[in-house]
């Protein structure tokens, strides 16, 4: 069985409404905050902390506008990642019905600190430059094929990466 895989990866429409959800806890809670705060005393801290959780949802709401592109993850039977940052009419599919995109992506690796669930995955790649990109993927984001497809090929690379360096340690010798 070969792990490769190669997958479009369309924005979660379900963490987008958590997102959103979120943001209005924010405005609430601000709101509440806001209403504590004696007219004639005025207590800094309070104003701050209404202030500091409207900001903080309105940054919230605005992340949810500024992620929304369609994704191209390839995974080789090696278990080399490639990333590809796509629009949403970059995709084609060829004669076995795979998707084929023009565009050249980045190679990236899979940190130890990902998150692999089976209901969820949120990916820590690498760069080759550095950059840390992090994924969260749910189901939503693509066929329920595709993800189990992800999942699998990702534990196999995480498991790959867990292994220690010399395959013959407990062989060797420590009297030498």
């Amino acid at each position: 069985m070969s792990i490769a895989t190669s997958v479009e990866v369309r924005p979660s429409r379900i963490l987008r409404v958590l997102t959103f959800a979120m943001a209005c806890v924010l405005w609430v809670t601000a709101s509440q905050v806001a209403m504590m705060v004696d007219v004639h005393a005025q207590d800094f801290a309070y104003v701050l902390a209404s202030v500091v959780c409207a900001f903080a949802g309105c940054l919230l709401v605005l992340s949810c506008r500024t992620q929304v592109k369609t994704l191209r993850i390839d995974i080789t039977a090696t278990g080399q990642i490639r990333l590809t940052h796509t629009s949403h009419n970059a995709f084609s599919r060829d004669s076995s019905h795979k998707v084929v995109s023009s565009e050249e992506g980045e190679v990236v690796q899979l940190l130890r600190d990902s998150t692999l669930w089976s209901c969820m995955l949120i990916l820590r790649l690498r760069t080759g430059s550095g950059k840390v990109i992090v994924l969260s993927l749910l189901h939503d984001s693509m066929t329920p094929a595709a993800f189990r497809s992800v999942c699998v090929a990702c534990r196999w690379i995480a498991a790959q990466n867990t292994r220690p360096a010399s395959a013959s340690f407990f062989g060797e010798s420590r009297f030498d």
